[in-house]
């Protein structure tokens, strides 16, 4: 399976703007012929979480965003697994959708850790894209201590958006290169599946870092883009990291 991981350069609450960034991306994205295109956590909005900033950015599911995404599958001929504030009535999540190649909404996945105002879910559930087991995990859900025994069924692959910045200096290389880049691979190990990680890169003080990871259930990195960059990540994943 062919991936692309897209660390997504954005300016926090403006929508329209990195979708449009987005769709300047799709021609180089296309010539590579990805299975599927993986994207960071709350992909277009930025990690918004003041209540009021959310009545107006997040949206439902599916709703206008996923009908954009679903357009933009059928062009690509690739899934696409993004992240999007979503609004259920007036509850919030913070929500990964994979959307397949023919537009169709595959899997839905709620986080199952995070702050108010946002709502969580108990449980993740596995899907099966591509002879891939893929469990959607959402930036620090993948520290959950216990997170293999709430994922339903046994997953292969997890897909981990983040929109992960350091307090102070973001991006940090010296404190990701370190540190923090060895907590992500180390728990990988632990959790022995093939990890999918991407993040957001976001124009604005102290924003998300960027950087995008294949790492194998050895805690190796198979592939990576660059701590601090938008540089797309393109990676075939061989039968045998399964």
């Amino acid at each position: 399976m062919r991936v692309c991981l897209v660390p997504l350069r954005i300016i926090p609450g403006n929508s329209k703007s990195n979708l449009e960034h987005f769709f300047v991306l799709l021609p180089k994205i296309k010539l590579f012929k990805p299975d599927l295109v993986c994207l960071p956590e709350c992909t277009f909005s930025g990690y918004i979480f003041e209540e009021q900033e959310l009545l107006h950015i997040s949206e439902p599911v599916p709703g206008n965003l996923t009908q954009i995404i679903s357009a933009i599958a059928k062009q690509l001929d690739a899934a696409i697994c993004f992240g999007v504030l979503e609004a259920d009535n007036l509850d919030f999540y913070i929500t990964q959708l994979l959307i397949e190649r023919n537009g169709d909404l595959r899997a839905k996945q709620r986080k199952i850790s995070e702050k108010p105002p946002f709502k969580t879910v108990e449980r993740i559930n596995t899907f099966t894209f591509l002879d891939f087991n893929i469990a959607l995990v959402t930036c620090g859900d993948l520290f959950t201590p216990d997170l293999p025994s709430k994922i339903n069924g046994v997953p292969n692959l997890i897909i981990n958006s983040m929109s992960r910045s350091f307090d102070n200096k973001s991006p940090n290389l010296n404190r990701w290169n370190n540190f923090e880049r060895k907590v992500y691979l180390e728990r990988v190990r632990e959790l022995g599946i093939t990890t999918l990680i991407v993040n957001s890169l976001e124009d604005c003080n102290e924003g998300a870092f960027g950087g995008a990871l294949v790492i194998d259930p050895s805690g190796n990195i198979l592939a990576e883009a660059p701590h601090g960059s938008d540089e797309i990540l393109f990676f075939d994943l061989p039968e045998t990291v399964k």
